[in-house]
Order: structure tokens, then C-alpha cells, then sequence
């Protein structure tokens, strides 16, 4: 690379990696409803937090596919959410002010079962299986509430999850 500029000059420099390669990893923005044209103009794809079934379907989709006709590009969507494996519905009623607080800390009307993986395993695969029909590519699902848990909690639902929700969602 040459450069002659006003403050500095370079003769000749390497500039290795180059700043374009293919293939390059893809780049996910995070974020909102005002991040798609963002994610659409740099990324390859949005990771929207809590997206439930209609609005991933009828308001991130349309969005992120305009955004994507725009410029150009086929932005994905991905979902950011929380997961807990419950024993039986009582386990579950008995976590929910947890749930509650893990997702509710922006808006204390938002109920944790539309947005988050949670319930018996049934339950579980149900809700990305119904996700994924809305439009979600990927996920990205966190066991340990940002902190509101314990590392070994979030090992054991992991590992709750692996075992009991991950085969419903094979085949």
C-alpha cells in the first residue's frame, strides 16, 4: 500500500489480512426494530431480543426484507432468549417471578412465557419449533439469566435442555 497524505506518507507497506476477504465471518448486529436497515446494510444478520412468534413474523421479517431488497443483501433473524427446563408446572410456576425478572427489567407488563424457552421439554421444542416457523434462523439461548443464577444452574439446565428438549427437536 501506498499513501501520500497531508500528515504521513507510506511507500510500498504490507497490509495483510486485507480488509476484504471472502469468506469473512459473519457479522451479526443486536438489537431492536431500529437496527434492521443496519443489519441488513452490514450484517448477515439481526439477533433480536425476545422476539415472540407474531412480531418476529409480522414485524422483524418484513422489515429485515425490505431492508434487505434495499440494499441488496438477505438479512436472517436470529433470537436472543432465556430457557428454563421446568420438572412439571408447578416447577415452572414456582421459577416464574425469576423468569419475570430476567426478562421484565425494561417493561414489568412482559410476560416471560412469550418470551422466553421455558416449561417441560415438550413445551420447549414447541416454542422454538413455533419460532422457527415465524421466521427464526438461529438462536441463542442463555441458562443463566445474565447473572441472576448460578454458573452450576445454568451447567445443569444445559444439560437438562441437551438431554430432554434437544431430542424433541430432532427429525
Amino acid at each position: 500500500m501506498t499513501f501520500d497524505g497531508e500528515h504521513y506518507q507510506l511507500d510500498d507497506i504490507p497490509l495483510v489480512p486485507k480488509p476484504i476477504q471472502k469468506p469473512h465471518p459473519p457479522i451479526w448486529i443486536g438489537g431492536g426494530v431500529k437496527s434492521i436497515e443496519r443489519a441488513a446494510r452490514y450484517g448477515e444478520c439481526l439477533l433480536a431480543f425476545w422476539p415472540d412468534e407474531e412480531v418476529a413474523r409480522d414485524t422483524w421479517l418484513p422489515g429485515l426484507a425490505a431492508a434487505g431488497e434495499k440494499f441488496g443483501t438477505d438479512p436472517k433473524l436470529a433470537a436472543f432468549t432465556f430457557a428454563y427446563v421446568a420438572d412439571d408446572q408447578a416447577d415452572l410456576d414456582s421459577y416464574g417471578d425469576k423468569l419475570q425478572t430476567a426478562v421484565a427489567f425494561d417493561d414489568p407488563s412482559t410476560d416471560p412465557t412469550k418470551v422466553t424457552i421455558s416449561g417441560s421439554p415438550e413445551a420447549c421444542a414447541e416454542r422454538i419449533r413455533a419460532l422457527h416457523d415465524a421466521g427464526v434462523w438461529h438462536f441463542v439461548i442463555e441458562f443463566q439469566f445474565h447473572g441472576l443464577e448460578t454458573i452450576d444452574f445454568a451447567k445443569r439446565q444445559m444439560e437438562k435442555f441437551a438431554e430432554e428438549v434437544g431430542p424433541l427437536l430432532e427429525g
